[in-house]
């Protein structure tokens, strides 16, 4: 079951990075989705504004928390006033970003503590927030050759949904002795 989450994972995260094809089977992806021209959804944006992405071309100039905020609140304006919840972007970038953050990193320890008790201090992150918005790295933007693009995201209006025929359940594993065979079968 593992290598069959992790297969899928790895298929979905393609098409999200990867498909800039309207109409197809696959998912939508970013460079579909997060596109200002073409069409989307079978619709033509130039006839319909309201399916244009912000675009922003930074000129390969680097990130800063200073700049991102500049991003977050274009969006914010493009969007009519509904602010993003998350940014994603590839590891180049969010390692330039990391160096606008790291010079003014401050450690606090718990007074009664030293460097030497329990885990320590904290140095980094996970997801450096510019106003209210964790940016997030995704290792394979770089393998997709988007580093260099960062996606400013909403998740009201993202949504996976399964249908209802595709159910997933697991019984559990069966012994595979009746059939002379030493093992289990999960199904």
């Amino acid at each position: 079951m593992n290598d069959v989450g992790n297969s899928q994972a790895e298929e979905l995260e393609n098409q999200l990075l990867n498909n800039a094809t309207d109409g197809s089977q696959q998912i939508d992806g970013f460079p579909l989705i997060g596109s200002a021209t073409g069409n989307y959804a079978g619709q033509s944006r130039a006839a319909f504004p309201v399916l244009q992405a912000n675009v922003i071309n930074a000129g390969g100039v680097d990130p800063t928390r200073a700049l991102i905020m500049q991003y977050i609140s274009s969006a914010g304006a493009f969007n009519k006033g509904e602010m993003p919840d998350f940014a994603v972007t590839g590891p180049g970038t969010w390692n330039r970003l990391g160096r606008d953050y790291l010079g003014i990193e401050q450690l606090h320890i718990t007074p009664g503590n030293g460097f030497d008790k329990g885990d320590g201090p904290r140095v980094g992150f996970i997801a450096m927030r510019c106003g209210t918005v964790p940016v997030y790295i995704d290792h394979n933007f770089k393998t997709y050759g988007l580093e260099g693009t960062m996606y400013l995201m909403k998740r009201r209006y993202t949504a996976f949904h399964v249908h209802q025929a595709a159910a997933f359940a697991f019984t559990g594993f069966a012994s595979t002795l009746p059939n002379y065979q030493l093992g289990y079968l999960g199904s």
